[in-house]
């Protein structure tokens, strides 16, 4: 129960260990090849069958009972995942800090279509936590994801920063608030955050 008096549940996607986010781990592990090995829409896909298990079996019961849920990362987390994934592709092509904007839209438009054909709900609020990527970068390497192909490749993670920095994501709520988590000094207090 937050200091408001209103009932909440805080959620992390992919929900590791569930049968539901099979696809993702196997993704994740390299299990299917390299990040761009496979196209953004199918990895797309793997998210979304994870994100929509939860929402059918807990989520939306949840929403109707009137507790609020916070979803660390939703479904528009996979627009910026993807569109830094074809950045890479790009790169490794030869085709320096270019991403096709057909492509990119095309990406972007079948995730909010498939969202909308497994009745996943936009959110209220979206909170855009904003950090200094080379800190971030710094951060990851910490966690020695070697079992992470996402997290293993530094330059991806930069490309996924930018299209994250670069997405206006009030086309899927009226309520977007970027909150910077870094500052001059570096990570910023939890309290700081919290308070913003």
């Amino acid at each position: 129960i937050t200091n408001t008096g209103r009932e909440c549940v805080c959620k992390s996607f992919p929900t590791y260990g569930n049968p539901s986010a099979y696809f993702v781990e196997q993704f994740l592990k390299g299990s299917y090849g390299k990040i761009e090995d496979l196209s953004p829409r199918t990895v797309s896909i793997f998210y979304m069958i994870d994100m929509f298990d939860y929402m059918n079996k807990e989520g939306m019961q949840l929403l109707k009972s009137g507790t609020d849920i916070i979803l660390d990362r939703y479904w528009y987390s996979n627009i910026y995942y993807r569109i830094g994934a074809a950045k890479l592709d790009s790169v490794r092509k030869g085709e320096e800090d270019y991403v096709n904007p057909v492509l990119m839209e095309y990406i972007i438009d079948f995730i909010d279509t498939l969202a909308n054909e497994l009745d996943l709900p936009s959110p209220d609020i979206i909170f855009k936590m904003n950090n200094d990527k080379e800190l971030m970068i710094e951060t990851v390497k910490k966690k020695n994801s070697k079992d992470d192909i996402l997290e293993a490749n530094y330059d991806y993670l930069r490309e996924v920063h930018d299209a994250f920095t670069g997405i206006d994501f009030k086309k899927y709520s009226d309520c977007v608030f970027g909150i910077p988590v870094t500052d001059e000094n570096g990570f910023r207090s939890h309290e700081e955050i919290y308070k913003d």
